[in-house]
């Protein structure tokens, strides 16, 4: 366990922090005065997802000790950010979702123990080097999600309609989530699910409604389902959302080094699956809260 930071360098490291530049980093007599005041003293650089793709240059500075943990970084930032949304990643690549009670310095350095950086003046430099971004970098804020994993939401008020021509067209919303219709009849009753991948899809033409697609699923127990969609554009943009998720299931999924925290949802729906290949990623157990973590970047 490591020891709390003393008041003097508490009183250090927040001023420290209100002197560098957040963004050029260019006061070098401060960064040097908290280097030398403590070997244990050290810098990070924090990259937002949006830019540290394309540009390693956009960083933050921040001033730390082998011990101040993200919650602590956040709070002295006063700032927006969420110390539940901070990664690690190597080498561009492999991405690690850190707890708000780790250290981030302490990170560093013991991934540039682990490379060969032996002298404590050296490990203390490097943090405020730019090109160490292509090594280690730390990423504050929700990661970019991989569409080709877990899609986007597709909603839309659209008609619809189910089973026989006596029934009558009804306004509801309707969203497609990973591979689930869901149609939403009023505030105070249950929504009606469909499950996508065990679904046909069909383009049918009816004389009001020119922009219809006929949904069935082979269970025997559901009817058709038809859904008329408000434009062309709309129609052209479901009617692929839809047939993209209905196509035949594969019996082999590969997701190894696609940065998953969590398994998709959309391979327990599959019951043709024989193999999962997910290797290479930093699987955690699935939160009640879903709101959070899904998916990687890139």
């Amino acid at each position: 366990m490591t020891p709390p930071i003393g008041d003097n360098g508490l009183s250090c490291l927040n001023s420290t922090l209100s002197s560098i530049n957040p963004v050029n980093q260019t006061n070098t007599n401060n960064i040097d005065e908290w280097l030398l005041l403590d070997s244990n003293n050290g810098f990070i650089r924090l990259y937002d997802p949006n830019d540290a793709s394309t540009s390693y240059s956009r960083s933050k500075l921040v001033p730390c000790t082998m011990w101040t943990t993200i919650e602590q970084i956040c709070s002295r930032l006063n700032n927006d950010l969420d110390p539940r949304t901070w990664y690690v990643q190597y080498h561009g690549d492999r991405i690690r979702h850190l707890r708000p009670d780790e250290a981030p310095l302490f990170i560093q350095h013991s991934y540039l123990l682990s490379i060969g950086f032996s002298s404590v003046p050296r490990l203390q430099q490097e943090g405020d080097k730019h090109d160490l971004g292509y090594l280690i970098r730390f990423l504050s804020d929700q990661l970019i999600i991989d569409p080709k994993i877990q899609p986007r939401s597709l909603s839309t008020i659209a008609w619809i309609r189910k089973g026989k021509l006596i029934r009558k067209w009804i306004k509801r919303k309707c969203v497609i989530s990973t591979s689930r219709l869901t149609v939403y009849p009023d505030a105070n009753t249950n929504p009606c699910v469909l499950e996508l991948q065990r679904a046909n899809v069909e383009e049918v033409h009816h004389k009001d409604k020119p922009f219809c697609i006929k949904l069935t699923v082979d269970d025997g127990r559901s009817g058709a389902l038809f859904l008329a969609l408000n434009n062309d554009e709309e129609y052209s943009r479901w009617l692929k959302r839809l047939r993209k998720t209905t196509n035949k299931l594969p019996d082999i999924a590969d997701y190894s080094s696609s940065h998953l925290e969590l398994i998709p949802k959309v391979l327990f729906v599959n019951p043709k699956l024989t193999v999962l290949n997910l290797r290479h990623n930093n699987l955690l157990m699935r939160p009640v809260n879903e709101a959070v973590f899904t998916v990687g970047m890139f």
